[in-house]
């Protein structure tokens, strides 16, 4: 019977060891290989891992390459053929072809076929129903978009260079929480500072590096963001929810916490009873404190003083976009505040560089003088280093178009080269000497080919020879940044339309949302921006004209019928818009509002 396609796990016309053996003889396990025949008939073979003694095999012959394959895939993966049928959920010859059938056309052929894919012998192993699929792999970024990929706010940063200070009192301040040999501490640290000077960053890093202490040390972590609350009240009720898992209005959460953090409290009595079982610390860290501003200013008052009673076991840490909370609160708020006060100031020129540099990661397709540019541009301004890595990743983004225009230009004029010229080249070329391979490149031509560049379908250069990205790049991402249409536009709004732009962004950032209504930022001018200026004190009919103006202009976008229900979104960068509000010094009281 002379078998037209071999369908096993292993081999099939095995001799072992001593001894030699036929298909069907008795005293063999007989499920170890199948030879589809001809005319279709199956013949069990000898299994591999079996003598007559029942020992294993140490020489097995093999027909093909593709059995041997089979054979030492299998052995990797610790199954021996003589447990293909017994091995509970194994791999089993039986299964394999119960597979193949169902997988192939109608019929023995395509089973047949199945199986002659499996064991051909030029190609890989590959198993039905077994493994992974592959994905296709896409090629390696080019140095611009490297570079521009590493300047995303999005991209992940280990640590946060040129704030080795800060880190090291947030750090002993942690510390002290979740000690492991000492008493742990209460306390509080209030962390100020202008947008984009890295506080929360810093105290994410340090956070995530005392994460294991903490948990073996039972220090329970609350972290809210005061903006995202519906009142300043509702601080109370977020933070007996963590605490407790008990959800109840401000008023009865206020009562829990009193009961919690006092003396009483930690003994199981007052309203902290209704917390079984022994409490641990508590480390909470608000973000956005300064929005918890109230007429009154209890709900400061009380989370800066539940840390300093005996047996708290509390620790509260603050952040606020403004270095003047202090001042601006009672004086039995800023006496704490002022003892435990972390002030980061903006970032200057050197430091700038250092942070992009340490992006960049030594590429050399951005030029030290545009990142020296970026950095004195935006040190001069703000400070803010969000802004610099936005003005840097633009100005390489204009270097990507100007080379993609470069080497489209290129290519369109080695097209439309004459026939005459080539056939002239060519026979020079033939006279100097040999020919080089159809293959090849001659060293002139790869020398023009890198200098010109090379485009993707996409119109990407993924060739960059030498420096791509100069310090005019970054003028001109400076000019499109600062001195666009709507930077104009935006700087001929008046005082009222700049209210209303501030409270559309606190209440964009607050939802998390890309939209807001007209009637979210009138609350929000009325509740919250009225404590810090009166002039926020506003009607909401001035709202809807404000917007009205605004919208005529292409600031903003609005949607939906008109009125208090209408739906409004930014039609320019939010930064260009903090940008000018921070230049108002009319709106100094509010500056501490944007993010």
């Amino acid at each position: 019977m002379a078998p037209s396609c071999l369908a096993s796990a292993s081999a099939h016309n095995a001799t072992a060891k001593g001894g030699k053996g036929k298909p069907g003889s008795k005293g063999k396990k007989c499920a170890a290989s199948i030879i589809v025949s001809d005319d279709g008939d199956e013949d069990e073979g000898l299994d591999l891992d079996s003598d007559d003694n029942g020992g294993d095999s140490d020489d097995v012959e093999f027909r093909t390459g593709g059995d041997k394959k089979i054979y030492e895939y299998f052995g990797k993966m610790g199954i021996k053929s003589s447990k293909y049928n017994r091995r509970p959920g194994g791999v089993s010859l039986r299964n394999l072809k119960r597979a193949a059938a169902s997988g192939g056309a109608p019929g023995r052929v395509g089973a047949v076929n199945r199986y002659k894919d499996i064991l051909d012998e030029g190609s890989e192993l590959v198993l039905p129903g077994l493994g992974s699929t592959s994905l296709p792999t896409r090629a390696e970024p080019s140095p611009l978009a490297a570079a521009r990929q590493a300047l995303a706010l999005s991209s992940q940063c280990h640590s946060l260079p040129c704030r080795e200070e800060e880190k090291a009192i947030i750090r002993r301040f942690i510390g002290a929480v979740v000690s492991e040999e000492g008493p742990q501490q209460s306390g509080v640290l209030y962390i100020c500072g202008v947008p984009g000077t890295g506080k929360t960053a810093c105290v994410a890093e340090v956070l995530e590096g005392l994460r294991q202490q903490a948990v073996e040390q039972e220090v329970q972590l609350v972290t809210l963001n005061a903006l995202q609350l519906p009142s300043p009240h509702h601080v109370y009720s977020k933070l007996w929810e963590k605490m407790s898992g008990q959800r109840c209005g401000p008023g009865r959460a206020l009562q829990h916490l009193e009961g919690a953090f006092s003396a009483a409290g930690t003994g199981g009595g007052g309203g902290g009873g209704h917390m079984r079982g022994h409490r641990g610390m508590t480390l909470l860290l608000v973000d956005e404190i300064d929005v918890l501003i109230t007429r009154d200013q209890a709900v400061l008052y009380n989370l800066f003083e539940w840390p300093m009673r005996p047996g708290a076991r509390l620790a509260v840490m603050g952040i606020s976009n403004t270095h003047d909370l202090d001042s601006r609160v009672l004086p039995r708020i800023s006496s704490r505040l002022s003892n435990s006060k972390l002030a980061f100031q903006p970032y200057n020129v050197r430091q700038l560089e250092t942070i992009l540099n340490s992006r960049l990661l030594g590429s050399s397709a951005v030029s030290a003088e545009a990142v020296s540019t970026a950095a004195r541009k935006v040190a001069n301004t703000t400070g803010d280093v969000r802004r610099a890595l936005e003005l840097l990743r633009r100005a390489i983004e204009i270097a990507e178009r100007e080379q993609a225009a470069k080497a489209k230009a290129a290519a369109a004029a080695a097209a439309s080269q004459p026939h005459a010229a080539s056939s002239s080249s060519a026979a020079a070329a033939a006279a100097a000497g040999p020919r080089p391979h159809a293959g090849t490149k001659s060293a002139g031509a790869a020398a023009g080919a890198a200098a010109a560049g090379t485009a993707t379908g996409s119109g990407v250069c993924v060739c960059v020879a030498g420096v791509a990205v100069s310090a005019e790049n970054v003028n001109v991402a400076v000019n499109e940044m600062f001195r666009s249409a709507h930077n104009q536009l935006l700087g001929a709004t008046c005082e009222m339309d700049r209210l209303v732009l501030t409270a559309l962004l606190l209440e964009l950032r607050a939802s998390k949302k890309e939209q807001a209504t007209a009637l979210g930022i009138h609350h929000r001018l009325v509740s919250h921006l009225a404590l810090l200026t009166p002039d926020a004190k506003v009607e909401s009919g001035e709202v809807l004209a404000s917007l009205g103006r605004m919208a005529i202009q292409r600031l903003l976008l609005l949607q939906g019928l008109w009125g208090l229900g209408s739906g409004v979104a930014l039609n320019v960068p939010k930064d260009d818009i903090i940008n000018v509000i921070r230049q108002d010094p009319s709106l100094a009281a509010v500056h501490s509002q944007l993010g």
